[in-house]
């Protein structure tokens, strides 16, 4: 049996012969025993082809229709293994007469076809023995408006699961289990370049932004890594993401008093950081996205950890303290801002009925599970409610990262000019401008704070990087704003012949490693408050040598040495 698609909505089966097997009757010519079909079929031209010994004949055995748009693929069973059962030796022997193009030849019954559609559905055919019809006999697919169809399908080895990868990617798992094809988790991921990944706040998650326009965070559940979340389903391609952790637990249980005794002593207010759970993002706009943790995603996570829902819901509900946290959150069509879904259908605090329809986009369902969510959910109901945006680049936002205490973030554009290549500082919490820092003239490439919070060290196009001194008390006082505090310490001119792409802390803020195209790393020591200047460290990996630098006279190197390549 021999199984064609096309790019269209039918499956031809072709039944292949050799030749002098199609009737004894038709050979000898029992005119009364030949249907009217087979008489006029019976001298027609038919495709056949051949091998040194026989010839062999094709007909047309069914056309399949069911699916209501493209196939893509078609995949026979696994054959099962047969080896032991002498019940099958009649059938081998008949079919190994038939020469050996038909050799492993299985009867009808036992075979079953798989089909993957662009309509989103997979279908098995099997074939019927008492009406000779190709039948569906089961059928499996994603209900969600995001998937855009398969691409193909494949059996399990034994025959027990199917498999499905579409457009975006993603892998589609079904299991038969007590008569059932029941869906499954499967690996997942971006199907575009990762720009940009950092960790959540807890250590045990994982965020990333990738120019597939989506944010995705990761997280080990039984020791096995899975897509918790599909944050931000974006409309432009990302260019950074960065997590923001918060203060302290109090501060995002903390009420209103706590609140203004934080205001009245010069500190930015996190009381609405989610329990740390929140990240920034950038894309090609000029806006700085700010997102927050619905209570959908904190009970998935919780269930999937083994502990109970944090909301204290078994079906989810509003977070502690007044129920201002959203549950979920969905996109409008033809929108970029991600709008909170209440507890209860309630949108944005109004309660009311939302159209639905084929005219319409599809209502989002957040909801709390208890595994891991499927492709199906984390397409369209894993989004998080929006916060805020951040306004003030003129250019694209290309890279940005959040102070260690929560309350302080800083981002950089795409720049061609000093003036557009400054370093904006952000006061979380009441999400306004702190100032700008200016000292580079190219795009700032990345930006990174120290442990302690007290210093930001930057790298930029212009074959330089930055550190800079950023008072957390100074910078984030009520009311200031200016950044007048946040002064340079260093520009360090000349390090690199190339663009120098990134910029780090050590453990113990003492050492900033860098590293610029060519393959060159470069390590410079902060100076010592108690004692006279330490020095810095200059790695070349492409060329192998070591070079110890002063800190007060960096263009001079004291000590120099060749690494092994």
């Amino acid at each position: 049996m021999h199984c064609m698609r096309r790019l269209d909505r039918y499956i031809r089966l072709w039944n292949i012969q050799l030749q002098g097997q199609e009737g004894d009757s038709q050979v000898n010519g029992d005119v009364g025993s030949i249907s009217l079909a087979a008489s006029i079929t019976r001298f027609a031209p038919r495709p056949h082809f051949n091998t040194p010994k026989h010839t062999y004949w094709a007909s047309l055995e069914a056309l399949l229709i069911g699916h209501e748009d493209w196939i893509h693929s078609v995949a026979w069973r696994p054959v099962p293994d047969t080896n032991s059962s002498t019940s099958q030796q009649p059938a081998a022997a008949a079919a190994a007469a038939a020469g050996p193009f038909l050799a492993n030849a299985l009867p009808r019954e036992q075979l079953c076809l798989l089909s993957a559609s662009q309509d989103r559905t997979m279908i098995m055919w099997h074939c019927d023995l008492g009406s000779g019809l190709w039948l569906n006999e089961a059928s499996v697919g994603d209900a969600g408006a995001a998937c855009l169809g398969y691409y193909g399908g494949v059996w399990a080895p034994d025959g027990t699961a199917v498999l499905a990868h579409g457009f975006t990617g993603a892998l589609h798992l079904w299991r038969s289990s007590g008569g059932q094809w029941q869906p499954l988790h499967a690996l997942g991921g971006h199907y575009g370049p990762v720009e940009d990944l950092c960790w959540a706040v807890d250590g045990r998650c994982l965020i990333s932004a990738s120019c597939d326009q989506t944010a995705r965070m990761f997280t080990s559940v039984r020791g096995h890594w899975c897509e918790m979340a599909r944050m931000q389903v974006h409309g432009h391609d990302f260019s950074c993401i960065t997590g923001i952790p918060a203060t302290a637990a109090a501060d995002s249980t903390a009420g209103d008093a706590a609140d203004d005794s934080k205001q009245d002593a010069g500190v930015c207010s996190t009381s609405g950081s989610s329990g740390g759970f929140m990240f920034a993002s950038g894309s090609e706009e000029k806006v700085l996205r700010v997102f927050e943790a619905p209570t959908a995603f904190l009970d998935t996570l919780a269930y999937a950890r083994g502990r109970t829902a944090p909301s204290g819901n078994a079906s989810g509900g509003a977070a502690a303290g007044g129920g201002a946290r959203a549950f979920g959150a969905a996109v409008a069509a033809l929108g970029l801002s991600n709008k909170a879904l209440y507890a209860g259908g309630a949108e944005n605090g109004e309660v009311g009925g939302v159209p639905e329809g084929p005219d319409f986009v599809p209502v989002a369902a957040p909801a709390a599970l208890q595994g891991p969510p499927l492709e199906e959910h984390l397409a369209a109901n894993t989004l998080w409610p929006e916060v805020c945006k951040l306004y003030g680049h003129g250019n694209d936002v290309f890279c940005a990262a959040a102070a260690p205490n929560g309350r302080m973030l800083a981002s950089a554009c795409r720049a061609q000019t000093a003036a557009a290549a400054a370093v904006w500082l952000w006061c979380v919490g009441e999400w306004r401008p702190l100032g700008q820092l200016a000292g580079h003239t190219l795009t700032v490439t990345q930006l990174e704070f120290s442990h302690g919070g007290g210093y930001l060290a930057s790298a930029s196009r212009d074959r330089t990087f930055a550190v800079w001194s950023v008072p957390d008390g100074a910078v984030g006082r009520r009311g200031g704003g200016d950044g007048s505090d946040a002064r340079l310490l260093r520009r360090v001119k000349g390090a690199h012949a190339r663009i120098v792409w990134g910029v780090s802390w050590t453990h113990n803020d003492r050492w900033v490693p860098r590293w610029t195209a060519g393959l060159a790393a470069c390590l410079f020591v902060m100076p010592c408050a108690a004692g006279p200047a330490a020095a810095c460290l200059s790695c070349q990996v492409h060329v192998g040598a070591c070079i110890m630098y002063d800190w007060g006279n960096i263009a001079m190197p004291i000590y120099q040495t060749f690494l092994p390549i």
